[in-house]
């Protein structure tokens, strides 16, 4: 099988099995279109979203309405910028 630059063999048993080609051919033709939205900014704003001690937290407990606003502040850069990475 060849898939992007790398070409592997695998048996019969394996291919009825299935084969993750994500784990066998870790450099592929998505390789680059990934690497151009998952960018440390992408890490942050997965980290924001899922950060919910903002909201179960103290903060959040205090000003819900403020804590929202402030973390969709933070988010909004991050959308943003990954929006303008995905290209078709």
């Amino acid at each position: 099988m060849t898939w992007g630059a790398e070409t592997k063999q695998f048996t019969g048993a394996q291919l009825r099995k299935g084969i993750n080609l994500a784990t066998e051919f870790p450099a592929n033709p998505f390789t680059d279109a990934f690497a151009r939205v998952t960018p440390p900014w992408l890490r942050s704003k997965i980290r924001n979203e899922a950060d919910q001690t903002i909201f179960h937290g103290e903060e959040g407990k205090r000003d819900p309405v403020a804590a929202a606003e402030r973390t969709e502040k933070e988010r909004e850069p991050l959308a943003a910028a990954i929006k303008t990475a995905f290209v078709p």
